[in-house]
This record gives structure tokens, sequence and C-alpha cells, in this order.
């Protein structure tokens, strides 16, 4: 990316993140989090994000003397999503370090088998801003059945939103400009909606946000 690295520092001081210098790198920290993490920035377009003992080695990694290598694999995957994207990610190993939303996956309840996130062993993902916001992911899992069941698991949650328009409209427009397919071992998610509608959205969830919470009714 293209990083503003003065004017970052100057906003994560305000919002009360501490800095560490180390090896010629300045590593955002917060001094609230339960694990010690932090972002850093090498010159102003590699920005990196973990643990700080992560962070650290990849800074120490960054300026030695010895040659670095990345996974090739990576770096094309890398090259073709900073090519077609505005924002984007990759990764080649699995599963993805997130946990889902309670009710979600595994339980009494649930919506999905336990461990569905298991099945995912790396993917990539990428937002195109323009009239329309345009969102796609790709998921590998570890064969093409789980690809199979875990996309129909996907598309089937999209259809529930989607019956939902009287109640939360808002999901109902998400879920009707999303598709899930699977192609092999891979999911392909896609998601579209115009950039109006989106500002919308986002407009009206922070409008909800900042109302306050209802009183309690005076005795008489």
């Amino acid at each position: 990316g293209t990083f503003n690295t003065s004017a970052i520092l100057t906003a994560a001081k305000a919002g009360g993140a501490t800095t560490e210098d180390y090896s010629g790198a300045t590593i955002i920290e917060d001094p609230k989090a339960k694990v010690p993490s932090g972002i850093a920035f090498l010159g102003s377009t590699i920005a990196i994000a973990g643990d700080l003992t992560d962070v650290k080695a990849a800074i120490d990694r960054q300026s030695s003397k010895s040659s670095a290598t990345i996974n090739a694999n990576l770096l094309r995957q890398a090259q073709a999503l900073s090519a077609s994207e505005d924002a984007w990610v990759v990764s080649i190993i699995g599963p993805p370090p997130i946990q889902a939303p309670a009710g979600i996956t595994g339980g009494k309840g649930s919506v999905l088998p336990p461990n569905t996130l298991q099945q995912i062993g790396g993917g990539t993902a990428g937002v195109k801003f323009g009239t329309n916001v345009v969102v796609m992911a790709q998921a590998q899992a570890d064969n093409a059945a789980d690809a199979t069941n875990l996309a129909g698991m996907l598309q089937f949650l999209a259809n529930m939103a989607a019956m939902q328009a009287a109640k939360n409209p808002q999901a109902a427009a998400l879920a009707n400009g999303l598709t899930v397919s699977a192609s092999g071992t891979n999911v392909n998610i896609s998601f579209t909606l115009p950039e109006s509608q989106l500002q919308q959205l986002m407009s009206s969830h922070s409008t909800a946000a900042k109302k306050p919470a209802g009183s309690m009714p005076k005795k008489q």
C-alpha cells in the first residue's frame, strides 16, 4: 500500500496508543490489549501487524543482511490481486485465525456444523471501489466435497437473510448482492452493491449505534 505514516502515528497517539522504536521502525501498540500486539511500517509501502513477537521478527528479517525469500505461490497471488483490487488480502495457510459468531457453527440451534472453518486451507479476498462496490473472495477447501458443502451452507445463510426483508431490509439487501459457488476445491464468493446504497447502510448503522439506550419510565 501507500501509507501516510506520520498522520497515522499522530492519530494513533491521539487515540491512546503507545509507540516503540525497534531496529529503525516505529511500532504502534495498544496498551489496553490483553495480548501484546502492534502495527509497524517499513518505509511508506509495507505495514506489518500481529503480536509483538511476530512483528519484531518481521522487522528483523527485513533489516538483516541475509536475503529473504517469499513463497512463489504467495507472490504470484499477491501480484495478481494488487493489479486488480483496491484492497486485498491473501493467505496460503489455514484455517483462518477467526472465530465465527456464536450460533453460526456448532452447538444447539447452530446453522453450520462444528469445525466448518477448519476445512479452509487458505484463500484470497479483495474489494474494488466505484459506482458499484465489488467484493470477491475465494476459499480453498481440503477437497471438492468440502468445497461444495461449504458453498451450499453459505448460500443457505444468504437465502435465509434475503427472506428477512420485512424485519431486516439491510441484511436482505446485502444477501441479495451475494453469490456463492464451488469450483473444484475452491469456494467462490462475490458481492456487489451500489456505492450509494452501501453508504446508506453505513450511515444508518452509525446512526443506530449513536442512539442512547431507552430510559426507564418515571413513577407517577
